[in-house]
């Protein structure tokens, strides 16, 4: 038998009870609504803010892209100056 508190904490680590997931064809429909629910509240982009937001996403891969392709072919110099990787 544990003595005290603390030893009775370090015997059995507490394991959380799950309820079973439920399974009765009410609870799909639930959710389903539910679902509806939650998406009627969200905010949708206006097609502005999608065309604008679409522009900084491609506008940004773009620039990245030209960053890497820029540090590979520095990296490649470097490597070939060096005599690291010549055929």
């Amino acid at each position: 038998m544990a003595e005290n508190k603390d030893d009775a904490a370090d015997a059995a680590p507490a394991v959380p009870v799950v309820p079973p997931a439920p399974s009765a064809p009410g609870t799909i429909k639930r959710f389903l609504r539910e679902v509806e629910t939650e998406l009627k509240k969200t905010h949708w982009p206006t097609r502005d803010e999608l065309t604008k937001s679409t522009v900084v996403v491609l506008a940004t891969i773009v620039l990245v892209a030209l960053f890497l392709f820029a540090c590979d072919h520095a990296a490649a110099f470097l490597m070939s100056s060096v005599g690291i990787g010549t055929k």
